[in-house]
């Protein structure tokens, strides 16, 4: 599932350097119908774009946007569908998308132009905290992770706090409330099948 999503977030990428920019300002999530320069026209939500709180999150416009994002989806994604499956782990970052979307649509300017997976994968983190705390996994790394994000997320100006805010509850959410399944019972059984 990280691969498929990594690709998606490529192809999107591709299609929209492809296209030209008039493609990301239909993807990207625009709050009201606004000119972003150059000719370039990003259709609102607010009129009638109900397909961007989830596109956006597959809309990178940047290469470094989207090698930052990929990278750190891999990585983290890959611990996570580990830890809890592919089907489960999609749900989560389509999860993070959509509440990262309606974060910024309740929190953010009207004005406020955004792409990128990153609320996505906020959900992500949230998860991984939560089955870190319940399994008693030392936390030291996964909180300096976050902390290190949350701290880019507030100080640098091009980044949407609301989106990754609204992509964290979603991943801590989703971590609370729902069963880990028991890695040590699963290698017993698996042990058991192959004797």
């Amino acid at each position: 599932m990280t691969l498929g999503l990594a690709c998606i977030n490529l192809a999107v990428f591709v299609l929209i350097s492809w296209q030209g920019p008039g493609l990301a300002g239909q993807l990207m999530l625009s709050p009201i119908t606004q000119s972003l320069g150059d000719g370039v026209l990003a259709t609102g939500f607010a009129d009638g774009a109900w397909w961007q709180p989830l596109t956006s999150a597959f809309t990178q416009i940047y290469w470094w946007h989207l090698v930052t994002n990929l990278v750190v989806l891999w990585v983290l994604g890959q611990q996570v569908e580990e830890r809890i499956g592919a089907i489960r782990m999609l749900a989560i970052y389509l999860a993070g998308a959509l509440l990262g979307s309606a974060a910024v649509l309740w929190l953010g300017a009207r004005n406020e132009v955004v792409t990128g997976a990153s609320g996505a994968i906020y959900a992500l983190f949230g998860v991984l905290v939560v089955w870190a705390i319940r399994r008693r996994v030392n936390l030291l790394l996964i909180i300096a992770i976050v902390a290190v994000n949350v701290y880019a997320s507030v100080s640098i100006p091009q980044i949407s706090w609301q989106a990754h805010l609204g992509g964290l509850l979603a991943g801590l959410g989703a971590g609370l409330w729902m069963k880990f399944p028991d890695s040590r019972r699963n290698s017993r059984r698996i042990a058991r099948v192959r004797a």
